[in-house]
């Protein structure tokens, strides 16, 4: 078993014990803070879970539409470096207009920030996906 599946597990049943168990017993004053305490945790479940693959995803995404070639190998930090370039040069490249015709290259940009906003949800807050029609 990976460590990202043990911290996934853990923060889970971190969770419910919170939520069963301490939740109940603290003072209507506490409730909003511990029930905060509980979302970051299943926030942070989710991140075990899937956020390398979402990671993987943009990163892919991104080097596609810039023609840009990024290690995937990096190690976290060095990614998520990397990740905030292509990000940056996207953007950048949206102000210059270089996605305005309507070409292919718009519709794969399309495809591409809902794909990754998709993702994004499912991480934060995948309530907010349910009933989304698909692509």
């Amino acid at each position: 078993m990976s460590g990202h599946s043990n911290a996934q597990d853990l923060l889970q049943v971190a969770r419910d014990e919170l939520v069963k168990q301490l939740l109940p017993a603290l003072p209507a004053s506490l409730r909003y803070q511990a029930l905060m305490v509980a979302n970051a945790m299943a926030i942070a479940a989710r991140e075990c879970q899937t956020g390398r693959e979402a990671t993987q995803a943009e990163l892919s995404g991104l080097q596609n539409l810039l023609h840009e070639t990024v290690d995937a190998r990096q190690a976290g930090g060095e990614l998520q470096q990397s990740l905030q370039a292509l990000r940056r040069k996207l953007a950048a490249e949206i102000r210059l207009g270089k996605f305005d015709a309507p070409d292919a290259r718009r519709a794969e940009l399309l495809a591409h920030l809902a794909a990754s906003a998709a993702n994004e949800l499912a991480i934060s807050n995948p309530k907010m996906l349910a009933g989304r029609p698909t692509a």
